[in-house]
C-alpha cells in the first residue's frame, strides 16, 4: 500500500462511525446542525433579526450575489470567517458566479471528502496504490479562474498532501484550450497511466468521448496500447481500475449505463450531489442511491405542501432542494429538483431528478429559462420560438431551435453565437458533449407549447425530446 493511501486511510479513520451515527439518527444530526448554523449567523448581515430557523429567508442563487460581493469586500455578510478564496463557476445565465469560499464551506467539503474516501478505502476490494483521476467540473475556457489552485485546497494541509500524491494530472502541466485538443491531451495522458485505480468525473459522457478520441489517436500511443485503444478495451488499458464515479441521475442515467458496459471490470458508482456552495450527498458502496450528509448540511425540500425537512420525508417525494451549511450559505435554493429514494438507516436516500422549472441541464451546461427567453426575443423579434433540448436514441445530447416559420440563416447564426457565449453551453459544445445547434419549423408551435405548458404532457412526448425552453411560455422540465 502506498504512503499516500496509508495517509488517506488514517485521515478518514473514524469517519464511518460519524456517518453511522448520522444515518441512524438524522433528526438529531439535523437539529444540531440547525443550532450550529444559527449560532454561526450571529454578527452577520444575514443573521440580523434571526431568532429561529424559520426567520431565515429562503434565497435563490442570484439573490446571493450582493451578499457574496459584500463578503468578498471584507464584510460579515453571511459568515464570520474571512474569504479564503473565490470559486468562479459558470452560471445558468451564461455569466460567471463568484462564490466566496469561507471556513464553513471548507469544513463541509472536508467532511464530504473524508466520508467518500473513507468508504472507498474501507470497502473497495483490490485497492493498492489509490491512484486516481478526479475531475469534478468542466475545464475552464479562460483559465486560470482565480479560484482554488486545485481540489486539494479544500482539504487542508495533510489531506491535501495525500490528495496531490494520489491523484494524477493527465495534462502533465500542459494547458490546452477546452475542446478537441484538451480531450486528446487528457486521453493520451490517461492511457499512459495503467496503474490508475479510480476515475471520478462530473458527467459520464466525458469518459466516452475520451475513449473515442483515444481510438482516433491510437497511432500516438506505444505500440502495445494501440490495439486496446482502437477496440476500446478498458481492462487492457487500465488493468488496475477498480472504481468509476460519475453522474448517473436525470439525463446522465442513460450515458451512465452505457459507460458501465464499457468498464465491465470496474465498480460503477453514481456520484453524490455537489454544488460549488457545498456538498449535499455522498455515494456509499453497497447503497443504491447517494446518502444525504445529515451531519454536514441542513437539507430541506420545497413541495406543493411547503418546505419540509428532508429527513422527515418518505421515499418518492419530489421537490426543490434547499441547503444550508454552518458557517456558510444558509437556506439557498440550488436549482435542483430531487426525489427521495429508498430508506437507508432512519432517513431517505436522495436522487437528482433534474433542474427546476427555471433551467435545464443535460450534460452540465445549465441553461436558464429567463436567459434563453431573452436571447430568443432579442435574436428573433416577433417570431414564435422554442429551444428544445434532449437526448436522442444514440445517446447524444443537443438542442434544436424550433420556430413557427422559416427564419433567415443570419438569425439562426445569431442565436447560435449567443448560445456559444454562454460559459456552460460553449464548454459542453467544445468538448463534444453537445451536438451543434439544429433547426426545425412547426407551424403549430404556439398550440404545441400551450398543450405542453397546460397539461401533464411534456414536449418530449410530442417531439421525441425531453425538455424545452421557450421565448413565450414558462419552461417545464
Amino acid at each position: 500500500m502506498s504512503l499516500a493511501l496509508t495517509m488517506a486511510r488514517a485521515w478518514s479513520c473514524g469517519e464511518a462511525r460519524c456517518a453511522a451515527g448520522a444515518i441512524a439518527a438524522p433528526d438529531l444530526a439535523q437539529y444540531r446542525l440547525r443550532e450550529a448554523t444559527l449560532r454561526g449567523l450571529r454578527g452577520t448581515l444575514v443573521g440580523q433579526g434571526v431568532a429561529r430557523w424559520e426567520d431565515i429567508p429562503i434565497r435563490d442563487g442570484q439573490d446571493w450575489a450582493p451578499l457574496w460581493a459584500a463578503q468578498r469586500a471584507g464584510e460579515r455578510a453571511f459568515a464570520r470567517s474571512p474569504v479564503r478564496f473565490v470559486e468562479r463557476t459558470g452560471g445558468s445565465r451564461g455569466d460567471r458566479k463568484e462564490v466566496p469560499i469561507v471556513d464553513g464551506t471548507l469544513r463541509a467539503f472536508h467532511a464530504y471528502a473524508r466520508r467518500h474516501v473513507g468508504d472507498v478505502v474501507a470497502h473497495l476490494r483490490g485497492l493498492r496504490s489509490g491512484t486516481a483521476w478526479v475531475l469534478t467540473s468542466p475545464p475552464a475556457q479562460d483559465a486560470p479562474t482565480g479560484g482554488a489552485p486545485d481540489d486539494a485546497a479544500f482539504l487542508g494541509r495533510w489531506a491535501g498532501w495525500a490528495w496531490r500524491r494520489l491523484t494524477v494530472d493527465p495534462l502533465a502541466g500542459e494547458r490546452p484550450c477546452a475542446g478537441t485538443s484538451w480531450l486528446d491531451t487528457v486521453a493520451l495522458g490517461l492511457a499512459r497511466r495503467p496503474e490508475l485505480e479510480v476515475m471520478a468525473v462530473w458527467h459520464p459522457s466525458l469518459v466516452g468521448l475520451l475513449l473515442d478520441r483515444l481510438a482516433a489517436r491510437a497511432d500516438d500511443l506505444p505500440v502495445a496500447l494501440r490495439g486496446a485503444a482502437v477496440r476500446g478495451d478498458t481492462e487492457a488499458l487500465w488493468p488496475s481500475l477498480r472504481l468509476v464515479v460519475a453522474w448517473g441521475d436525470a439525463f446522465a442515467a442513460a450515458p451512465f449505463d452505457r459507460l458501465a458496459a464499457r468498464f465491465p471490470h470496474a465498480v460503477m458508482q453514481r456520484r453524490g450531489l455537489l454544488a460549488t456552495e457545498g456538498p449535499v450527498s455522498v455515494p456509499l458502496l453497497g447503497v443504491a442511491e447517494p446518502v444525504p450528509l445529515w451531519d454536514v448540511a441542513v437539507l430541506e425540500v420545497e413541495t406543493d405542501d411547503g418546505v419540509q425537512p428532508l429527513h422527515t420525508l418518505p421515499p418518492g417525494v419530489r421537490g426543490r432542494l434547499i441547503a444550508s451549511w454552518p458557517g456558510g450559505l444558509v437556506r439557498t435554493r440550488l436549482g435542483d429538483v430531487v426525489q427521495t429514494g429508498p430508506m437507508h438507516g432512519a432517513g431517505p436516500t436522495l436522487r437528482l431528478v433534474g433542474r427546476d422549472e427555471g433551467s435545464v441541464d443535460l450534460v452540465g451546461e445549465k441553461l436558464d429559462a429567463a436567459w434563453v427567453r431573452d436571447l430568443l426575443e432579442r435574436a428573433l423579434p416577433g417570431v414564435e420560438a422554442a429551444l428544445v433540448g434532449g437526448v436522442g436514441d444514440d445517446g447524444r445530447a443537443g438542442y434544436t431551435l424550433w420556430t413557427d416559420a422559416p427564419v433567415p440563416h443570419e438569425a439562426f447564426l445569431s442565436v447560435q453565437q449567443r448560445l456559444l457565449a454562454h460559459t456552460g453551453y460553449g464548454t459542453a459544445l467544445g468538448l463534444g458533449q453537445l451536438l451543434p445547434l439544429d433547426a426545425a419549423v412547426d407551424p403549430c408551435l404556439v398550440e404545441r407549447k400551450l398543450l405542453a405548458g397546460a397539461s401533464d404532457h411534456r414536449w418530449g412526448e410530442l417531439k421525441g425530446r425531453a425538455v424545452w425552453l421557450t421565448s413565450q411560455t414558462t419552461a417545464r422540465a
